[in-house]
């Protein structure tokens, strides 16, 4: 199952997905990502989402944690938006910064700031 598959617009929101206020931790997380990209952005333009009891969900890449919506979405599993995986928000990270990039895809900068897992498609 695909691990950290994110990308562009849906056809349809997340099965199961509710609006949910980020942690305050997400903000220090923004900072960090806007500070490895050297990219800005607004982080209360960003519509979050959490989709409860999950450590993935269904998306058109097949099983997500995370997934970005253009042009300021953002879907967390449960196990992601809390750092179940203990991964250092990861999936949060990788997530924050397809909404600085704002497109979909994984340009060099996803790699430059460590936010790209090898063999992950998306």
């Amino acid at each position: 199952m695909l691990a950290g598959a994110c990308g562009d617009a849906l056809s349809a929101p997340v099965a199961g997905a509710e609006p949910f206020d980020p942690p305050a931790t997400y903000s220090n997380l923004w900072t960090e990502v806007e500070g490895c990209s050297s990219l800005t952005g607004s982080m209360p333009l960003v519509r979050w989402y959490i989709v409860p009891g999950t450590t993935t969900f269904p998306c058109q890449y097949g099983a997500c944690r995370g997934l970005w919506e253009a042009p300021h979405s953002i879907y967390l599993s449960d196990f992601a938006a809390h750092n179940f995986f203990g991964d250092d928000f990861f999936t949060v990270k990788h997530e924050i910064l397809h909404d600085l990039v704002g497109k979909p895809g994984h340009p060099p900068v996803f790699q430059q700031c460590g936010l790209l897992r090898t063999g992950a498609p998306g």
